[in-house]
């Protein structure tokens, strides 16, 4: 009542409502700045790394009490160098949750304003980048080893194995600062050696600016799928090169960071770019998301060779580690213990015994699902210590019985791709009847997929060029574990693809590890009685075979 009154007095006092109103204003724009103010920081605070993972900022700004949210793209002509081109900004709206109050982009000032215009310039160009991604591959498995976040988790791994080689090295035995400064020069060399052989190139200048750039076969040059872009020249490349900026990534793949942790100087950046950089790419590359060049140097075959085999055993470790969501967990024995996040529980528990080995126990009836914990997680292991040639792991039964357990891990070990990955690890008393039977079953699923693959890329429009991947089986043949029945019926596999995908117009078919002509070459007479067995259907086809 009260309230009412006031309210009831004050409207018929014009001076008084006036006076009432100013104040309330004041003090709206008072705390207006003053959320202003502490949103800015928060905001500020949360761009410190100048991450460019939206999920992270908004799953950060959100336990801050500050929503994250797409505004619009606001677009303005700017003039480069090379081209006037429109440069677009991502305008953000952050509502602050304890009042509700809006702010975007230009609300802010000074650093947290940088840092967003930062973050948002970024954000928009690593999609950009995505998004010629996948226009340039059909199919998630073309595109694994070129999403950003792989190229980050590839990065990561060959900047953890450098690292670790480094600091050990160091460590050895004490030096005096110029022949620390040498080993760690050394070292980021072998830093670009470990990008290159997966296919990705480190370009460095002086000023501590770093892009990484990975290699791809140009698939588009034998065929005439777009006349501008035959009349542009780019056609006529062997390789196409995706650019992506080191600030995309965490703070230990960036320019400034690297430079600092090698401590390179101007000269090595410069002897480095001339043997490594200017040699394989053109003029000019920098200023494209994606470059064009033609194979006159052995270092772009250098990048390629393998390169996709390389990230796909990288990522789909991780990936298969992620999937089954384990995580490893010391024990006051100086053992350890696979944790599965999944069911909350240990799947497997290395216990230490007396002979420096481990004793691996797991409960009897959950023996195949521990073995490919087991595995997952044997793998990861394995693969962080890749760089030392004593490193291995042997599983065996201490009873000499072949059980469950080790069936299984004998089976994943035989379907490994990697050869070094599986001279690393041992698996012993796991072969028998029943481990022929597991190794059936996957094998005949891995057909089936494969197949369905072929099929999809048939029935995709303008696509006349296919890899036989390690998913296809590629590494079938190249693997002592699959000698005999199982690699026949592989060969005959692979026999029918090939002529059923030049039956479908396939004219570029390549593969995983080996020269697909110099198998079609020695296979000739199997390949030829598939093919004149489908003579009819091809002759109204009229394309070139392989």
């Amino acid at each position: 009542m009260q309230v009412e009154k006031f309210f009831t007095e004050l409207n018929k006092n014009e001076e008084a409502k006036s006076a009432f109103d100013e104040m309330l204003k004041s003090e709206a724009e008072a705390v207006y700045e003053k959320r202003k103010e502490e949103v800015s920081r928060i905001v500020s605070k949360a761009l410190k790394d100048n991450i460019v993972d939206y999920d992270k900022l908004q799953q950060e700004l959100k336990e801050q009490g500050v929503e994250i949210d797409f505004g619009f793209d606001y677009e303005k002509d700017t003039n480069s160098h090379f081209e006037k081109k429109k440069d677009v900004e991502h305008i953000f709206e952050f509502t602050d949750m304890k009042t509700g109050i809006k702010f975007n982009n230009a609300s802010f000032k000074g650093d947290a304003r940088s840092k967003v215009k930062r973050f948002a310039s970024s954000y928009n160009e690593r999609n950009q980048l995505q998004n010629e991604v996948n226009k340039t591959f059909k199919t998630k498995a073309e595109r694994l080893p070129y999403d950003v976040d792989s190229i980050q988790t590839v990065l990561a791994h060959n900047m953890r194995m450098t690292k670790a080689a480094m600091n050990h090295e160091l460590s050895l035995a004490p030096h005096s600062n110029e022949e620390a400064i040498k080993i760690k020069r050394k070292h980021f060399e072998t830093y670009m050696q470990l990008c290159l052989e997966s296919g990705i190139l480190v370009n460095l200048n002086k000023q501590g600016n770093l892009t990484y750039h990975k290699i791809n076969k140009n698939r588009k040059k034998n065929h005439n799928e777009n006349t501008d872009w035959f009349e542009a020249g780019k056609a006529q490349a062997d390789y196409s090169a995706f650019k992506y900026k080191s600030s995309w990534f965490t703070e230990d793949l960036r320019g400034k960071d690297i430079k600092e942790l090698f401590e390179l100087d101007d000269e090595t950046i410069i002897r480095l770019n001339l043997t490594w950089v200017m040699d394989a790419f053109p003029a000019r590359f920098m200023q494209y998301k994606v470059a064009f060049m033609s194979n006159k140097t052995n270092v772009l075959e250098q990048m390629n060779q393998n390169a996709d085999a390389k990230s796909f055993l990288l990522l789909s470790i991780q990936k298969n580690y992620d999937y089954r969501k384990l995580e490893q967990r010391s024990t006051y024995d100086g053992g350890y213990y696979i944790y599965s996040i999944r069911n909350e529980q240990p799947t497997v528990y290395f216990k230490p015994s007396d002979d420096s080995s481990f004793d691996v126990l797991f409960q009897p009836f959950q023996a195949r699902s521990a073995a490919m914990d087991t595995w997952a997680h044997t793998q990861k292991e394995v693969l962080e210590n890749l760089d030392n040639a004593n490193y291995g792991t042997s599983f065996y039964a201490k009873d000499g019985k072949v059980c469950d357990f080790l069936r299984t891990m004998y089976v994943e070990r035989a379907f490994c791709p990697n050869n070094d990955m599986r001279s690393r690890i041992e698996v012993r008393n796991g072969f028998d009847e029943r481990t022929v039977e597991f190794m059936q079953k996957k094998f005949d699923t891995m057909l089936e997929k494969a197949e369905s693959s072929i099929d999809k890329a048939i029935n995709t429009p303008n696509k006349n060029s296919f890899n036989f991947t390690n998913l296809h089986g590629a590494f079938v043949l190249t693997n002592e574990e699959f000698d005999g029945s199982f690699k026949e019926r592989y060969e005959e596999f692979l026999n029918r693809s090939i002529v059923k995908l030049e039956k479908a117009g396939f004219t570029d078919l390549t593969m995983n590890g080996i020269i697909l002509e110099d198998y079609v070459r020695k296979n000739e007479k199997r390949i030829e009685s598939l093919r004149e067995s489908n003579t009819s259907t091809f002759s109204s086809n009229n394309k070139p075979k392989l």
